[in-house]
């Protein structure tokens, strides 16, 4: 399910790091999620204080956030963070372990980001100067996604480039850009999610609170399995997010990181329900039978009375009975065959072996046979007196298969 778009600017905020660099700094990236707005501070550490200023200056120019959504790491799982944040009046939002991709605003943005830092190097020119430039242009640039500049939705003008404006915007105006930058966004969400799900194969996920399930485990070297061998009992489940405990011990990953756990006992209370399932269905079939009266103890059925007034008369009288005559009384049947004058009568030509009737043979081929016959019968001779060549005796050979 796609994230939707927060309801006005500067409600939700997220945060990151970048790094470390080669000197060892980090970047420090707070990135408005409504109009795609960034801020990047460079600082050479992490620590809760150094992000507390930070974060004072930012909040005291713009104003504090409804939602501040970080990842797990430090200094945001920290309990001074923790308390940080209920003196200023924000929601921490923890985003998923492992799984960047709930966070993916600022995350899209440090790819960005990380390309101007490597072209910088490359053509040896000075990182901060490099970044000041790319952050104006970024912020005064129409978003791909909502098509509006992201400094036009945060601030409702844009005049940190440089670029002269023709007219101020109206409030009416300001509605318009708004609303048309939420539908962008909703059109573009759906159109990556469609996408994502057809290159993924991905479907609902089936694991549900109390359900015994597999985890991914890190693999540090190519020999370590895949899934942990010992399972986990589903505690809480929330959209994509699921917790599982095993012991003391709790865990929240993506739904992606589970997988349903089967064992042998399982199958074994499977087979013996069916089993029982199945001698109840019989033992019911045999009360029933039970039940029902048998056919000896049924009683017997009455004969039915017949009216002889309205009775058909019978076809023959019941004391006679049909007895056929002989066969001597019939006389010889003779069926007259009409030959015609000239003409012999011959029986049908069939074979005496076992199989198919032997072909008729045309009236053609019968005059060719009784030409080969005579030829055969003076090869034969021939072949007699040893006064023949080879292809005389193949033909020979030949007629006599034919013959045979």
């Amino acid at each position: 399910m796609p994230s939707p778009m927060p309801d006005g600017p500067w409600q939700q905020v997220s945060g990151d790091f970048f790094g470390p660099l080669p000197d060892g700094s980090y970047f420090y990236v707070n990135h408005d999620d409504y109009s795609r707005w960034p801020a990047v501070n460079i600082n050479r550490s992490i620590c809760f204080e150094r992000i507390k200023e930070i974060l004072d200056e930012l909040f005291s120019m713009i104003g504090t956030p409804i939602r501040y959504k970080t990842d797990n790491g430090p200094p945001f799982n920290s309990y001074k963070f923790a308390e940080y944040a209920k003196q200023k009046g924000f929601i921490h939002r923890k985003i998923t372990p492992k799984w960047p991709r709930a966070n993916a605003e600022v995350e899209r943005f440090m790819k960005n980001l990380g390309g101007v830092l490597r072209s910088a190097k490359i053509n040896g020119k000075n990182t901060n100067e490099e970044l000041q430039c790319f952050l104006r242009s970024y912020r005064e640039t129409p978003h791909s996604t909502t098509k509006v500049p992201p400094s036009t939705l945060l601030f409702g003008f844009s005049k940190t480039a440089g670029i002269p404006q023709v007219d101020s915007l109206s409030f009416e105006k300001l509605k318009e850009l708004h609303s048309f930058a939420k539908e962008n966004d909703e059109n573009a969400k759906k159109r990556m999610k469609e996408d994502f799900d057809r290159r993924m194969e991905a479907r609902e996920p089936r694991i549900e609170v109390g359900a015994r399930v597999l985890m991914k485990s890190e693999q540090n070297r190519k020999s370590d399995p895949i899934w942990d061998p010992v399972p986990f009992t589903v505690s809480a489940v929330k959209g994509t997010m699921v917790t599982v405990r095993k012991g003391s011990r709790s865990l929240t990953r993506n739904v992606s990181y589970f997988k349903p756990f089967y064992s042998h006992n399982d199958h074994t209370s499977v087979e013996n329900k069916s089993e029982v399932s199945q001698t109840q269905v019989a033992s019911d079939a045999l009360g029933q039978l039970q039940v029902e009266p048998t056919l000896q103890e049924q009683p017997a059925a009455r004969p039915e009375t017949v009216n002889q007034e309205t009775a058909p008369p019978p076809l023959c009288p019941p004391s006679q009975a049909y007895n056929p005559p002989p066969q001597s009384q019939f006389p010889p049947c003779h069926i007259p065959v009409q030959i015609q004058s000239g003409t012999q009568h011959q029986e049908p030509e069939t074979s005496r072996l076992v199989g198919r009737p032997k072909k008729a043979v045309p009236q053609a081929n019968k005059a060719n046979l009784d030409s080969r016959e005579s030829h055969g019968q003076g090869l034969a001779s021939q072949v007699k007196q040893g006064d023949v060549s080879a292809e005389l005796r193949r033909s020979a050979r030949l007629r006599a298969k034919i013959q045979n």
